[in-house]
């Protein structure tokens, strides 16, 4: 009985704490700049040399959800957009190559220039206003850089997570026009099984996704408002300039969540882009059944109380855990340019692992139970061990240099 509280407190309070719908919250929640994560790597990190300049470094990012050396358990994701980072590249750097797999990615382009290459033969350089949109579906493997000699670009990256997995690589992209977006809604991205809906209202998005998600930007100068419909709900970042929601001012780099229809009054000219789309009604249901599910596990530990706590927060279906004798828990390790995971049958007995006969990366990701999220929480003993059998000619592995040919990418 303990334990069936413990899990069920646990989860009350995440129903207050993290919550994707509007149900007892107000209609939108304000998130300022300084709540960001920044993020600054080193540039040998991603292939670049050193910092021209000491004081200002390669790469700039300010992350709105859980990414790369940030996690947040309660900042995963909003809905289905898993990943908002607003970029600043500087002049001749840019991130090497590196994998994606089962993500929409969607690069819009504030200022400057970004050169895109691919492992499908896409190579294209754009500039602001434009969109570049990249299905990784089954695996691909790119690169982003600035190859201007004294512009930085900054881009919006957004990852949005698919309605299947494995699909075919795609690659499509969009030229900005001077004044696209002027005091006006300019429907970036849309749901490429919605043309017809679109087509009814007039609409033409500039590329389209396998998501139920829409992408707007606008540049205003006057009063404006966004007319979100019912059972829907959005995120607005705040790329440029100021303005105001009612009482509450927004500014520069801001964050947005809403739920209804918002009027925004500019103090200067300003610059935003939104991702709206489907309000999961039944978000709470999935937590609620995974909770009860977690309760029949007769022998749970409590050293894997926090790893069964991430994947309550992370919000995965219930249905996609089985009722067994034998636990089965999902690890991952978050790496800085992309996510991993592995599976092992019992934390408490890594012996028992088993590892496949060919331990390539595309055998890894054959398993079937790899297609769910998972949290690194408390498992970086266990990220050790599985590293060691992955490549035993290895030895004193430290986890932030594991890399795809030891874990299973995730997203």
């Amino acid at each position: 009985m303990a334990q069936f509280i413990r899990y069920h407190l646990f989860l009350a309070f995440l129903i207050s704490r993290n919550s994707e719908t509007c149900i007892n919250q107000n209609m939108y929640k304000h998130i300022p700049s300084e709540k960001l994560f920044i993020s600054e790597p080193n540039p040998a990190w991603f292939g670049n040399p050193a910092n021209k300049d000491a004081k200002v470094n390669w790469l700039k990012s300010r992350f709105h959800f859980s990414f790369a050396e940030y996690q947040d358990p309660l900042n995963q994701k909003f809905g289905v957009l898993r990943v908002m980072n607003d970029d600043l590249v500087q002049p001749q750097r840019g991130f090497g190559t590196h994998p994606h797999q089962n993500m929409e990615i969607v690069t819009y382009v504030v200022n400057g220039e970004v050169t895109h290459k691919d492992s499908h033969n896409n190579q294209e350089t754009l500039g602001k206003g434009s969109i570049q949109y990249m299905s990784a579906g089954s695996g691909v493997q790119h690169s982003e850089f600035n190859d201007s000699k004294d512009t930085p670009v900054r881009f919006i990256q957004t990852w949005i997570t698919p309605r299947k997995l494995n699909t075919p690589v795609q690659y499509g992209s969009y030229k900005g026009v001077e004044g696209q977006a002027l005091n006006k809604w300019f429907h970036l991205v849309g749901d490429v099984q919605r043309k017809d809906y679109y087509k009814n209202l007039n609409q033409n998005p500039a590329a389209f996704i396998d998501q139920d998600a829409n992408f707007f930007v606008s540049e205003f100068t006057d009063e404006i408002t966004f007319d979100l419909k019912e059972n829907r709900m959005g995120y607005l970042l705040c790329i440029e300039g100021q303005f105001n929601l009612g009482d509450l001012q927004i500014n520069q780099y801001d964050g947005l969540k809403f739920y209804e229809p918002i009027t925004l009054k500019p103090q200067i000219k300003s610059h935003i882009i939104i991702v709206e789309q489907y309000q999961k009604i039944l978000y709470f249901i999935n937590l609620f059944l995974f909770s009860l599910i977690i309760t029949h596990f007769s022998s749970i530990k409590n050293d894997d109380f926090n790893l069964l706590k991430s994947q309550i927060i992370m919000g995965n279906n219930c249905m996609s855990y089985k009722q067994q004798t034998e636990k089965e828990i999902v690890v991952s390790f978050r790496s800085r340019q992309s996510r991993f995971a592995s599976k092992i049958s019992e934390r408490s007995d890594i012996s028992n692992l088993q590892i496949p006969e060919k331990t390539s990366f595309e055998n890894l990701i054959s398993i079937k139970e790899m297609e769910e999220q998972a949290s690194e929480n408390n498992s970086s003993d266990v990220v050790i061990e599985i590293s060691k059998k992955l490549s035993p000619t290895k030895s004193d592995h430290n986890t932030k240099n594991i890399n795809t040919r030891f874990l299973m990418m995730i997203e």
